[in-house]
């Protein structure tokens, strides 16, 4: 009987586990830790934009990335939490620092340094749980996203990757068609415009919050 069969076996996603086990509360135990022994204002700050970056990411993955899941179930999950991760570096930096902030002569060139390293670290954090050689996909994903001076563009561009994942096994540098089931498309397009217009805007609010809290960039 049907009742009776196997379900079929899920592969590990390591990548996915990993950061959909942050959340808010873990992050700042772990910087209240962290601000204890801390080196520099700068390491600390990397370490409060990485980790709120994290929980970005763990919300995409828990409002966004759930539904592509469902309605694309040969997607490898690592590769939608690629996508997540990539896109919510970018879209913290585009709230809290726009192009107009970072490419004038007077940007602030420790909060420029510290999201360009974290970037790097973020990717370092992808290749050590994937197991990828995933430097030229990274380096395109931010600069594909990164080319708009706004954020709508960037957001259609990523819901076009998300409807291309069904079946891919590692990130591409340019994804083939998208599914072309429209009812998923309106549910990822409502998904992403919700967690763009909230999350990441919010996770920028509070990264420069705690840089005023803390005078970390004084």
């Amino acid at each position: 009987m049907a009742w009776f069969r196997k379900k079929p076996k899920q592969e590990p996603s390591p990548l996915w586990d990993f950061i959909a086990q942050y959340d808010a509360k873990r992050v700042a135990n772990w910087l209240d830790e962290e601000l204890k022994k801390a080196e520099s204002s700068s390491t600390f700050l990397e370490q409060v934009i990485l980790g709120l970056t994290l929980v970005c990411a763990a919300d995409f993955q828990q409002n966004v990335g759930k539904i592509v899941r469902d309605g694309l179930p040969t997607a490898n999950p690592d590769v939608i939490a690629f996508e997540g991760l990539a896109y919510s570096i970018f879209a913290i930096r585009q709230f809290h620092l726009p192009p107009a902030d970072y490419e004038d002569s007077d940007e602030p060139e420790m909060l420029v340094n510290a999201y360009r390293d974290v970037i790097t670290d973020l990717r370092h954090l992808v290749e050590k749980y994937t197991k990828w050689s995933i430097q030229k996909e990274w380096n395109a994903r931010i600069m594909q996203h990164s080319q708009f001076r706004g954020i709508m563009q960037p957001l259609e561009r990523l819901n076009g990757k998300l409807l291309s994942v069904g079946g891919v096994q590692s990130p591409p540098v340019l994804y083939g068609s998208p599914s072309f089931d429209l009812l998923l498309s309106a549910q990822i397009i409502v998904a992403t415009q919700a967690f763009t217009l909230s999350v990441p805007k919010a996770t920028a609010k509070a990264i420069e919050n705690l840089i005023s809290e803390l005078s970390l960039m004084d």
